[in-house]
């Protein structure tokens, strides 16, 4: 009889389990062969045990030092009592899979099983001093693999010298899953969207909650070059709204459709059916600078055009397949953003034909996941 080996998933969530999309893909990819089990840290510091809605047991805990120290403060703390709380569990598992930068005292100090570390965002502490730069290389040297969300935030850390032993380096992109659609599927949001379109196309914008994804360009620029609706899913910057709505008054409202959150399983039916799509991000920090966001690659995986900033990794991904429009600004810019949007309009049969015909490439690499812990072992 034959049994699985088993792999301790270690990691913090902002959202939740259910909505962190990558967290679920690798813990899906990871349970075909493998034993998985979560143990998470969730931003309001709740202490429970359960089993996500696909099928994975997880255990979260309650850090002490979370309720006397403020957020940012005294981090190694956090990140120690973090470790200290899961060490002994770990002694049950076969592989440890540790994500994010807050997890790197577990690479640091645990020595009794094999580790990768998973990167999601560029680890800024490691970069900056030279002493921290040393803890990076003894890190390196523990970890089986470390993993990293493109080619281009590992390229960053080259340059950066933070690299040492680039075989143990890999990257996976946060492409969605190959089914994203159930043709059957339908729910009270999608029908919210659908009654407001009234069949009308749409221009589809997501998380525009925050000032460094241009939330007010992007709206403004939408209503002043196009006649489309334009479909706002998840939150909104509220300033930004403010000033919407003191210059476009009702039109803001004819136009516009601010949906607020939605279950994340509703999104892809909502960008499907859209003209095309716009991704923003402000570009003067190298996370942002080297993002590739979720919705950019839902939108590509399903067929959707788009128009995105100049920041590097978006550019070379639209460029290389022609699947939308590279706007000449971050998205800081007016006049450039319009005239993006203005090209993609003309040219429009084209980059429709070319997301199209390249949709397949944007597919999760369930595979790589499966080789990388394999390789592990």
């Amino acid at each position: 009889m034959s049994f699985k080996k088993k792999i301790a998933f270690v990691c913090s969530t902002r959202i939740s389990l259910e909505h962190d999309d990558r967290i679920r893909k690798v813990c899906l990819s990871l349970s075909t062969l493998y034993n998985v089990n979560v143990f998470v840290l969730f931003s309001d510091n709740r202490e429970e045990t359960g089993t996500t809605s696909y099928g994975i047991p997880y255990k979260s805990i309650s850090l002490k030092s979370r309720k006397y120290l403020s957020s940012g403060k005294l981090l190694f703390v956090k990140a120690y009592e973090f470790y200290k709380r899961f060490k002994k569990s770990l002694k049950d598992y076969n592989l440890v899979w540790v994500v994010d930068e807050y997890a790197f005292v577990f690479p640091l100090l645990y020595k009794k099983r094999p580790i990768i570390w998973e990167l999601h965002e560029i680890p800024q502490h490691f970069i900056s001093r030279n002493i921290m730069k040393r803890v990076f290389w003894y890190i390196e040297k523990r970890c089986s693999y470390i993993i990293h969300a493109n080619k281009e935030r590992l390229d960053y850390l080259v340059d950066k010298g933070v690299v040492r032993q680039a075989n143990k380096h890999s990257y996976i992109h946060n492409y969605p899953q190959e089914s994203v659609i159930v043709p059957s599927y339908s729910s009270e949001s999608i029908q919210r969207v659908k009654d407001w379109c009234k069949n009308q196309p749409y221009v589809y914008c997501q998380g525009l909650n925050m000032l460094d994804r241009f939330p007010y360009n992007s709206v403004k620029t939408l209503i002043d070059t196009t006649n489309y609706k334009i479909v706002v899913v998840g939150g909104f910057h509220k300033e930004a709204k403010i000033i919407l709505e003191k210059e476009y008054g009702k039109i803001l409202s004819e136009r516009v459709f601010f949906t607020g959150a939605i279950p994340s399983i509703d999104i892809p039916y909502i960008i499907k059916d859209a003209k095309f799509s716009i991704v923003l991000y402000e570009s003067s920090h190298p996370n942002r600078m080297y993002c590739e966001a979720t919705r950019l690659f839902y939108a590509l995986r399903l067929g959707v055009p788009v128009v995105v900033g100049n920041n590097e990794t978006m550019r070379n991904t639209v460029e290389q397949y022609q699947c939308g429009v590279v706007a000449n600004t971050d998205g800081r810019d007016l006049s450039e953003l319009k005239n993006a949007i203005t090209k993609l309009l003309d040219n429009y049969e084209e980059y429709k034909q070319n997301t199209v015909k390249n949709k397949d490439k944007f597919v999760w690499e369930n595979d790589k996941v499966l080789e990388v812990a394999s390789k592990a072992f």
